[in-house]
């Protein structure tokens, strides 16, 4: 790339008249935008599989009571989680 602006700037007598772009910056860009998505998509299904699991607990026989208990303690986490990435 120092080449393509040095033949530039010789042709012209002029520096920084041209600027250079590379098409890898789109693919880099792609690829950190899927990696967020990823971990994004991640985040949501193990909440998800953390949820369900008061359906299947529910189902085995817990009690009212210890529904309510664990929907707590989950919320409790889960806040604390996001407020720790919010932080962070």
């Amino acid at each position: 790339m120092k080449d393509i602006k040095v033949i530039l700037n010789s042709l012209t007598n002029t520096k920084n008249l041209y600027e250079v772009n590379v098409k890898n910056t789109g693919v880099e860009s792609f690829e950190q935008i899927l990696k967020f998505l990823n971990l994004f998509i991640s985040i949501v299904a193990s909440i998800s599989i953390i949820v369900g699991g008061t359906g299947i607990r529910k189902v085995i026989g817990a009690t009212n009571l210890d529904i309510l208990i664990l929907f707590l303690l989950e919320s409790i986490t889960l806040s604390f989680i996001g407020s720790f990435i919010g932080v962070f």
